[in-house]
């Protein structure tokens, strides 16, 4: 089924989709060709405009993955994939991600460790950042691009630990399916299974993200589909067990399950032959028969 969906004239390639869980942890959704697509869902994908801001979730990943691997006391190890702090900022307005050093590490460079707003922060403008991780190392992010001044001050700060800009994570957003440490619970649509609703948990995040670390427009788009399980108790994800045929929009004509147990609709009888009609009536013309011959020997 092909519904009239902006998503429906795309939906020849894969597709990202998003649903949080009762909990509040962000699921990843990867279609593959012939999933299905909840309608309502939040999607990004090679193949298809996204349909909500992408940036502050991708941001919000990224910053777990810096946490984990020890950013805020220094740059991360070179052979680290993730290590995009050691690229140069562009020459040019970006939105970036700014984590501060560890005040444990060094004290003195003007951090507070009550969580108030540092100086290097107030280099971003008050309203158009936010906090992903309030506690040490401190991480926050800037919704609207950063002058190229401001970026520069910000790479030099005694207290900033690393800058990222918007671009650097494009490519590594679509490694991220494979790292645990980027807080998001990844399922995946495998061909083989029972039809394009079903999904299978393929990564479960170290530190699941929340989310309360997103900036509200960002929640309410990855909120606008809502799943009553929790992820992390929750291999196999079906949709038909939550959503309608008509609320997603399939690659095939075929519904979300495709269940071979199902019954079938019931076959017209068939009454069975018999060979005793036959029988009966070779046996009186045989009886006809004798009778003549009878007849025709006494005369």
């Amino acid at each position: 089924m092909l519904p009239a969906s902006p998503l429906a004239a795309a939906h020849s390639m894969d597709t990202t989709w998003f649903a949080v869980d009762a909990t509040g942890a962000i699921g990843r959704f990867e279609s593959s060709e012939d999933g299905a697509v909840p309608n309502a869902a939040a999607t990004a994908g090679l193949s298809t405009e996204p349909n909500f801001d992408v940036w502050p979730l991708r941001a919000a990943s990224y910053a777990s993955c810096l946490r984990e691997n020890g950013a805020g006391h220094g740059a991360p190890p070179a052979a680290d994939p993730r290590a995009l702090v050691t690229e140069k900022l562009p020459a040019k307005p970006t939105r970036v991600l700014v984590m501060l050093r560890d005040p444990r590490e060094d004290e003195a460079q003007g951090y507070r460790p009550d969580h108030s707003t540092t100086d290097a922060e107030q280099l971003i403008d008050e309203a158009q950042r936010w906090v992903i991780f309030g506690d040490h190392p401190r991480v926050i992010a800037s919704r609207t691009p950063v002058s190229v001044e401001a970026q520069r001050a910000l790479e030099s700060h005694a207290s900033v630990a690393a800058v990222i800009d918007e671009d650097a994570l494009s490519d590594w957003w679509w490694e991220s399916m494979s790292m645990r440490e980027a807080g998001l619970f990844v399922f995946g649509h495998e061909y083989r299974g029972e039809g394009p609703g079903e999904y299978k948990r393929q990564l479960e995040p170290n530190h699941a993200l929340s989310l309360s670390q997103l900036p509200i427009e960002t929640q309410r788009a990855l909120s606008a589909l809502k799943l009553p399980v929790a992820f992390e108790s929750t291999p196999m994800i079906h949709l038909a067990d939550h959503l309608s045929d008509d609320s997603c929009t399939t690659w095939t004509d075929g519904p979300l399950r495709a269940d071979a147990t199902a019954p079938q609709p019931p076959q017209p009888a068939v009454e069975p032959r018999t060979k005793t009609p036959v029988i009966i009536a070779l046996a009186v013309v045989i009886a006809v028969l004798i009778a003549l011959v009878r007849r025709v020997t006494e005369r």
